[in-house]
C-alpha cells in the first residue's frame, strides 16, 4: 500500500513516497509493516526495512534491517535496531536505543545513546561519532575509524 500524505496541519504524519505493508497476524506473532522510501516527519511503530529507507524525520519504535535492506538514519530514532546478515545501517543522525549487528554492516558517524552489540558482521564507529553506552564495548568486530579532512 503506497502512502502519500501531504497535510499541512501541525502534528500530522507526513510520509512522502513511503511504502508500508499492513500488519499480518498469525497465531504466534504479529509481523511489523515494511517501509521503504523517505520519511521526513514523525511516525511511531515497529518496522522492517527490506529495501532502502531514508529517515530524516523522527521514528519512535524498533527497526529490523533485513537482508539487502539499507537504512540511512540522518534524523532521530528512539528505539532499537537489529541488523540481519547482509543488512546495512548508516547512522549520521541521533539514536537512543541499542544496535545489534547479526552479520550486516553498521557505520556510525552520528550519535548513539545505547549499546552497540556486534555478534557478527562489521561495525565501524567514526572518530567523530558519539557513542554513550551502559556497558563496556569489547568486541573484535567493532572498528573505530578516523575521519580525514582535506584542505
Amino acid at each position: 500500500m503506497k502512502i502519500y500524505l501531504i497535510i499541512l496541519s501541525a502534528g500530522v504524519v507526513f510520509l512522502a513516497g513511503c511504502t508500508s505493508t499492513n500488519y499480518e497476524q498469525s497465531e504466534t506473532s504479529i509481523k511489523s509493516p515494511s517501509l521503504n522510501g523517505t520519511i521526513s516527519n514523525v511516525i511511531e511503530g515497529d518496522y522492517v526495512v527490506q529495501e532502502t529507507l531514508y529517515l530524516s524525520g523522527i521514528l519512535t519504535g524498533n527497526v529490523e534491517v533485513k537482508q539487502n535492506g539499507v537504512f540511512y538514519l540522518s534524523g532521530i530514532l528512539n528505539g532499537n535496531v537489529d541488523v540481519d546478515p547482509q543488512g546495512t545501517l548508516y547512522i549520521s543522525g541521533v539514536m537512543t536505543g541499542d544496535i545489534t549487528n547479526d552479520g550486516g554492516l553498521v557505520n556510525i558517524t552520528g550519535i548513539v545513546v545505547g549499546n552497540v552489540i556486534t555478534k557478527s558482521g562489521d561495525t565501524f564507529i567514526d572518530s567523530s561519532a558519539i557513542v554513550r553506552t551502559g556497558q563496556e564495548q569489547t568486541n573484535e568486530h567493532i572498528t573505530k575509524t578516523t575521519t580525514r579532512n582535506s584542505k
